[in-house]
């Protein structure tokens, strides 16, 4: 089974051609790593896969449809991306920050039977327990980088 798969994708940017017939196939269990020199396109793939990014052509396909043809709430749940510049932009604590991971998994009235785990276990995960009552915006790069993978991780995605 393929989680995630691009054939041939293509993306321009302001006319520019940034990717060229890129395919891959992501399987469950398998670690990638994507490698290049700075420009080379790496954050427009991952943009493009996720679907934030159109392609020029080719396609990305999650799991079995393509990636535009998802619900975002949908795909959210199983498909998290997480930026290299990730920013906080309210003075929340760390524990509501990573909450936000779960947005997609609430059902009417906000409920989430898995939340409270769910972020428990993400900020056990990314070693951010102690800065729970900490407010985001005054942490440091890398206190800040790991509590935004915990709020990747708090989703539980098939796919980060």
């Amino acid at each position: 089974m393929t989680l995630l798969e691009s054939d041939q994708l293509s993306v321009e940017l302001a006319g520019r051609s940034v990717l060229s017939q890129v395919s891959l196939a992501l399987h469950p269990g398998e670690v990638l790593g994507l490698i290049g020199p700075n420009g080379a396109g790496k954050t427009t793939f991952l943009r493009a896969c996720v679907g934030l990014l159109p392609p020029s052509a080719g396609t990305v396909r999650f799991g079995e449809r393509p990636v535009e043809t998802w619900d975002r709430t949908l795909l959210a749940r199983d498909l998290a991306y997480l930026p290299q510049a990730a920013e906080v932009h309210w003075p929340l604590p760390v524990r509501d920050v990573v909450a936000l991971g779960r947005l997609p998994h609430q059902t009417g009235w906000g409920r989430d039977p898995e939340g409270e785990d769910a972020v428990a276990e993400a900020m056990r995960l990314g070693d951010v327990e102690d800065l729970a009552g900490r407010i985001a915006t005054e942490l440091s790069g890398g206190e800040r980088a790991r509590v935004m993978l915990a709020r990747a991780l708090a989703g539980r995605p098939k796919v980060l």
